[in-house]
């Protein structure tokens, strides 16, 4: 009882203190303020965008017949899709050793000190606009040739390249021109290409020929380089890596970033060494490529891996098509947080964007067993693309699902049911197979649960 009413008059002392500080300074505060409005800014997005197509020549599968007095259709057009004011460049390669006859269409403005290329200047206009390059689309053959101009020349091509850039920012069509893709058409003209990227001066290079002998893609620190397949396949003979352990078809060491698009990557039959075909530790794009290892000749346990990702962030996009031999690793995202290359706790992200169309068949892996915190944890983000793989029953696991479309969560919940489970497993936030989905409503609440449940 006493010890009540010593509390009763605690409380008592302490309301009347209150009482009286309100009462000295007037009941209320008061403080020199003011606030400003807001300030929003907006941004628009723009682009540049070009194609180039030939339905004459496609039609005849871009094969021609030199007869002299005579000529063929050939209508290669320009197609440019600007929201800003642009350059529009056109290179045209001839290698006919004047046999063929045309004339560039009106408007082209050739471009002083690059023989064969052209440009014109193009005004912002978000829809597609088409040029010819060809006036009258057509080439010819003159009446004076002779069999003897034609005796023992073989393989005679006349081949268009388009590139657009925008024009803000560049003195003239020379300085834009600077940053169109290096043609490359051998491995030696490809190796020296990437040797070529330095820091703050980036690379980028477009292959012209199929290619079967390539040394693998390797960028250091510094150097940022842009590799465009250009529909062509490019074969690895010579794997790179580090010293003894040159294993693989792509290295992307700390600090450089390599993008590859458009085209096949592959490996040589002849290379017994080529065991994994992308291993990063740095930024890497992969758009519209398509790597399938599942016959290299390597007898490793560990052949045929196509993605093992280190560090850094590593986007794919367009139709990437990842094909691993069966039980191989499609994709690995590792954590090295405390080794040389993530001992400062950086994420490694590996992402599958929306625009991802094609197919990753083979193993997933996720491994983050050298990292306690779970803030720097290793990420997969899966937006788009077809997954066939599944996730062995060994490994640490994350997946965030947040952004999959319908169809795509179905694929993961018949992924995790063909999983050979041999007793209950437990959603777990660091050793489990699915780590935080952060849902934003109760259907995919019921979704996470429904995966607990076949877990």
């Amino acid at each position: 009882m006493a010890m009540q009413s010593k509390k009763k008059i605690m409380i008592a002392a302490v309301a009347g203190s209150m009482a009286a500080a309100l009462i000295i300074g007037g009941g209320s505060f008061a403080f020199l303020k003011d606030n400003a409005e807001t300030i929003t800014n907006n941004f628009k997005t723009n682009k540049v965008d070009v194609d180039l197509d030939e339905d004459k020549g496609a039609e005849q599968s871009y094969q021609y017949e030199i007869i002299p007095g005579t000529e063929q259709e050939k209508d290669p057009v320009a197609t440019i899709d600007n929201t800003v004011d642009a350059y529009l460049f056109v290179t045209v390669t001839d290698e006919t050793e004047d046999l063929v006859t045309y004339t560039i269409a009106d408007d082209w403005i050739p471009l002083a000190g690059h023989d064969g290329v052209y440009y014109r200047e193009v005004a912002a206009d978000a829809t597609d606009k088409e040029f010819r390059i060809l006036k009258d689309n057509k080439v010819s053959y003159e009446t004076t040739i002779e069999n003897d101009d034609m005796a023992g020349k073989e393989n005679l091509k006349l081949s268009f390249d388009v590139f657009g850039i925008q024009k803000a920012g560049f003195a003239d069509a020379a300085a834009a021109y600077a940053q169109a893709p290096v043609g490359v058409t051998d491995a030696q003209a490809l190796e020296a290409g990437i040797r070529g990227a330095t820091a703050g001066n980036p690379v980028s290079l477009q292959v012209k020929e199929d290619i079967d002998d390539i040394r693998g893609f390797q960028t250091n620190a510094g150097q940022e380089v842009t590799i465009d397949l250009n529909g062509k396949t490019v074969a690895v003979k010579k794997s790179v890596g580090s010293s003894g352990t040159e294993s693989q078809g792509m290295q992307v060491l700390k600090g450089s970033k390599l993008t590859v698009k458009n085209g096949t990557f592959t490996y040589n039959p002849e290379n017994a060494n080529f065991i994994w075909a992308i291993h990063t530790y740095g930024d890497l794009v992969l758009d519209n490529v398509t790597i399938d290892t599942t016959d290299t000749p390597s007898t490793s346990s560990q052949r045929g891996y196509v993605l093992i990702c280190d560090y850094g962030t590593t986007t794919v996009r367009g139709n990437t098509n990842l094909i691993a031999p069966a039980g191989a690793w499609a994709v690995q995202v590792e954590d090295g947080s405390g080794t040389y290359y993530n001992k400062d706790g950086t994420v490694t992200k590996v992402v599958f964007e929306e625009s991802m169309t094609g197919t990753v068949d083979g193993l997933i892996i996720m491994s983050d067993k050298s990292n306690s915190n779970p803030e720097t944890k290793p990420e997969l983000v899966i937006k788009g693309g077809t997954f066939k793989g599944a996730v062995p029953d060994y490994c640490e696991f994350e997946c965030s699902m947040n952004y999959m479309t319908d169809d795509q969560k179905q694929e993961i919940i018949e992924l995790f049911q063909r999983l050979p489970l041999e007793e209950p497993r437990i959603l777990n936030s660091s050793k489990g197979f699915i780590s935080p989905l952060l849902f934003s409503d109760v259907n995919l609440f019921l979704f996470e649960l429904f995966i607990c449940l076949i877990l």
